[in-house]
């Protein structure tokens, strides 16, 4: 389920049963291709802006799996339209000062040129939108330039709701003890403790990257409240990656948390942040229960103990690392340019201003 609903849609906000049929049935052939080309060796991930890097033997599971799918067409469910909101035109001046601050810079000049998922650094998932947090994760992913990619905005499924491809996504494990609920997220894995009896958030002046959390019962919905978010440095990571696209100053996500059957979690999030979306916007998902899942601990080492051979190949060749960080430039252009305008509209339909969220003091 892509995280907006593709345009060719229009205000189709479920699929009709023979249609969610046709798209379980074309997924299985995937599958089933899929593990053609693994049992041939054949299989290559082709990763961002088209460069391949893991094979078979990485990232892909030769046994057949059974894809699941909603009847929605977006996994925004609020608004209506399917669509992140529009920016602010504060944020588009916000992000266009941060594309002069990168620009002229190639992938490793400093750390902050390095994205965080590539530093090990895990960001508030919630809030991602793939790929420089502009939202077209699903249109990056099938390689732009590629003479059978899409272009940006069209019928594609543009990410998937959960964060950024590179992001821990949806939730592996919940454990609960007095007091406590722990979240265990991705493969990583990373642990988010969220305390449960009713104390208050820190200062607004400590923020960290996960942000802090708060939960409490509504009902048999556990809501997980999260402030005091950071994103860091304003420079665009060249290589994609988990990357917010305002401050987060402002930045406020709620979760909440359904048992709708033995086996099933209701998962839903609203992001809230007045400095850069016009309105809130809520993304829904369904966790299915899965024990027969293996839980392995992996370590973030790859990237670390690479470090140095990166910096060394920009050092090497520095033009081929500015050449690299222009096709990152260029491939942000038309989401970003549909981002503005939008934006403009948006303002046009206010009177020339951005019309607020819902804001506030998130404490």
């Amino acid at each position: 389920m892509p995280l907006e609903r593709p345009t060719a849609l229009g205000d189709k906000r479920f699929y009709t049963d023979a249609e969610l049929e046709d798209r379980i049935a074309k997924a299985k052939a995937r599958n089933k291709q899929r593990q053609q080309l693994i049992a041939e060796g054949k299989v290559e991930h082709e990763g961002f802006r088209a460069v391949p890097n893991y094979n078979a033997i990485f990232g892909y599971s030769g046994a057949e799996s059974s894809p699941h799918f909603s009847n929605r067409t977006s996994a925004i469910t609020d608004p209506p339209d399917g669509l992140v909101p529009a920016w602010t035109l504060d944020q588009v001046k916000y992000w266009e000062e941060r594309e002069a601050l990168t620009k002229g810079r190639g992938e490793t000049d400093s750390v902050d040129d390095i994205n965080l998922n590539t530093r090990c650094i895990e960001p508030v998932t919630e809030a991602e939108l793939t790929n420089w947090g502009l939202a077209f994760g699903g249109a990056n992913a099938t390689a732009p330039g590629r003479p059978d990619a899409p272009v940006v905005g069209e019928d594609v499924d543009i990410g998937d709701g959960y964060g950024t491809n590179a992001s821990p996504g949806p939730v592996r494990r919940i454990m609960q003890s007095p007091g406590y609920v722990v979240f265990v997220l991705g493969d990583t894995p990373v642990y988010r403790i969220v305390p449960l009896n009713g104390r208050p958030h820190p200062s607004s002046r400590i923020r960290e990257w996960m942000g802090d959390a708060r939960g409490r019962w509504d009902g048999n919905t556990l809501v997980v409240d999260i402030t005091n978010i950071t994103f860091g440095s304003p420079i665009i990571p060249n290589y994609g990656g988990a990357l917010y696209p305002g401050s987060a100053e402002t930045l406020h996500v709620i979760e909440r948390f359904t048992r709708t059957a033995d086996d099933r979690l209701a998962y839903s999030y609203t992001i809230d942040d007045p400095k850069v979306y016009v309105r809130p916007y809520t993304v829904e998902h369904i966790l299915r229960r899965d024990d027969s899942r293996e839980e392995q601990t992996t370590v973030c080492q790859e990237d670390p103990k690479d470090r140095a051979n990166s910096l060394a190949n920009a050092r090497a060749d520095e033009q081929a690392s500015l050449d690299s960080g222009e096709d990152s430039v260029e491939a942000r252009k038309p989401r970003l340019e549909q981002l503005k305008q939008r934006a403009i509209a948006e303002a046009n339909r206010n009177g020339g201003k951005s019309s607020a969220g819902s804001g506030g003091d998130n404490h």
